[in-house]
């Protein structure tokens, strides 16, 4: 659910962006440029913690792989 909602942002975000882009360049290009500088950090950040996100739970799931295999062991 997480991941279609995050889809379906960075797709309205992409479309604004272009949307932006092309209607409002010629009537102001300095509100441009922070528009458009903004609109990229925030997504970097957002992709960044989301993968960050995949790789924590990744190294969660092979740690508790190798407890497992540990106690199998054991017992």
């Amino acid at each position: 659910m997480k991941d279609t909602l995050f889809c379906c942002y960075s797709v309205v975000c992409s479309l604004y962006t272009v949307h932006f882009f092309f209607f409002e360049m010629l009537q102001n290009v300095q509100c441009l440029h922070c528009f458009f500088f903004l609109t990229l950090n925030f997504q970097s950040a957002m992709y960044s913690s989301y993968y960050r996100k995949i790789i924590r739970e990744t190294k969660q799931a092979e740690s508790n792989k190798d407890r497992v295999t540990i106690l199998e062991k054991q017992s």
